[in-house]
């Protein structure tokens, strides 16, 4: 099984040598790495070059997910495996992803859990494994053998994207064949190709975390309610993309739904026209009471909170 990494990099200096060092510390060696530098104006290139091993591709600023396709279209190796620049990987991570791989031929993908970490200069973030409740039911309803879990992950990406992109080994055929990242998107690149992937093929998660990613001050777009307001955004034009090209109740059901959390994220801010608008787009996919309830509590607040008030015997100031 060989395998090829791709390393995306702009302006990744500070950070690039110890993600290249991750890799080469693998108890399992890799195939080759390759790094696809896109317009860097910083040392990156000059700290590339200092490896001789190391491939090397440079081309005008055109965003990682055109870095990552033509990484994965140089690479030699059957499987990719993905590698931010920021980012690290734990020494046996080849290994324990191949070595699950090999066990469950018909897995077209592995990924895992991971820790974040931060620079010392940064402010202290928390290093306990990202496990998001979805995922957490998904592994329930299968044990794990050996330190992974293999299985549909569809149902669960559908409801969450929480599959890292450090963290992720993928048939290098399955990826040209669901057309690989889509260039055309700024956000959810990585979750629009997991979501292709997972409709045709099984996935092997590793439990363990064995990946890390770098939390600093470039990677984080803006204050929290900036970063979830993205988040939201990002995943409605990821699914309705989705839904559009893979018309489903269960696609339809995952669009409502992150409407409805977006309109609720929104009522929280205290904007009801936003609100209003979201709920009610929701509805026109999939009506549900979820939706009608925050429709209604966005279009008529007052009257709603001094309706629940009631309901509960409290107060509305």
């Amino acid at each position: 099984m060989t395998v090829s990494v791709i390393i995306p990099a702009y302006n990744s200096g500070a950070f690039i040598a110890a993600a290249i060092d991750s890799v080469m510390r693998q108890t399992r060696p890799v195939s080759e790495i390759i790094v696809i530098d896109d317009g860097s104006t910083d040392s990156t290139r000059e700290i590339v070059a200092a490896y001789p091993q190391i491939k090397m591709l440079s081309q005008n600023h055109q965003g990682p997910s055109a870095a990552r396709n033509a990484g994965i279209h140089r690479a030699r190796g059957q499987w990719v495996a993905f590698l931010d620049s920021d980012d690290l990987w734990y020494p046996e991570k080849t290994e324990k992803q191949l070595t699950a791989l090999a066990a469950h031929p018909s897995a077209a993908f592995s990924f895992s859990t991971l820790t974040s970490f931060c620079s010392p200069d940064d402010v202290v973030i928390s290093r306990e494994p990202y496990l998001p409740n979805e995922l957490r039911a998904w592994m329930s309803r299968r044990p794990s053998v050996d330190g992974s879990a293999y299985g549909n992950v569809y149902q669960l990406l559908l409801r969450t994207n929480c599959v890292h992109t450090s963290s992720v080994i993928a048939l290098r055929g399955a990826l040209l064949d669901v057309d690989l990242f889509d260039e055309k998107l700024t956000h959810g690149e990585d979750h629009d190709l997991w979501l292709r992937l997972s409709r045709r093929w099984p996935a092997v998660l590793i439990t363990d975390s064995i990946s890390q990613y770098r939390i600093h001050s470039a990677s984080v777009s803006g204050e929290r309610g900036r970063r979830q307001d993205l988040f939201y955004r990002s995943s409605i034009e990821i699914l309705t993309k989705h839904l559009s090209a893979f018309p489903s109740f269960d696609a339809a059901k995952a669009l409502a739904i992150t409407y409805n959390g977006y309109a609720t994220f929104q009522l929280k801010e205290r904007q009801w026209a936003a609100a209003k608008r979201l709920a009610s787009k929701g509805l026109c996919v999939i009506p549900t009471p979820s939706g009608f309830r925050l429709w209604l509590e966005a279009a008529f607040p007052k009257a709603y909170y001094h309706t629940i008030s009631m309901i509960r015997g409290g107060r509305v100031s």
